[in-house]
């Protein structure tokens, strides 16, 4: 094969590979308590996740089984949970809470739903919540 059909097909690859695997939500402070349910929102009020595709096609089971997040004290811990956000997770900052649910920056949450059309992360799941602990 040529070299440069060669580069071509690297660079293809490269391209179907997705940028980000996960998301990690950083909620310190908030006084935040870990659901099987949780959502994210935007500071607009609009529900970034689980996605509108996903709410659909979840029942009990699924719920029950998964969770729409993980958990962890640390970004370490969260970023050690690879079999949930992967090798290369999109961090981000909650910003306050919607009755037990997170708030994201309307930024953050155009970034986060703009990658995960490219990536589908959100609806595998990859979602890992840091948070105080309990007190």
């Amino acid at each position: 094969m040529p070299l440069r059909a060669q580069l071509f097909d690297v660079q293809a690859e490269r391209e179907q590979q997705p940028q980000v695997s996960g998301v990690i939500v950083d909620a310190r402070g908030l006084n935040f308590s870990p659901s099987v349910a949780m959502r994210l929102f935007n500071r607009a009020g609009a529900q970034v996740y689980t996605t509108p595709e996903m709410d659909t096609q979840l029942d009990t089971d699924t719920i029950s089984a998964l969770g729409t997040a993980l958990y962890a004290f640390t970004i370490e811990e969260a970023k050690s949970l690879v079999h949930r956000v992967g090798l290369s997770p999109m961090v981000v900052r909650a910003l306050g809470m919607k009755g037990g649910d997170l708030v994201l920056s309307n930024a953050q949450s155009t970034a986060l739903l703009n990658r995960n059309e490219k990536d589908h992360f959100l609806n595998r799941f990859s979602v890992v919540v840091v948070w105080d602990g309990p007190k």
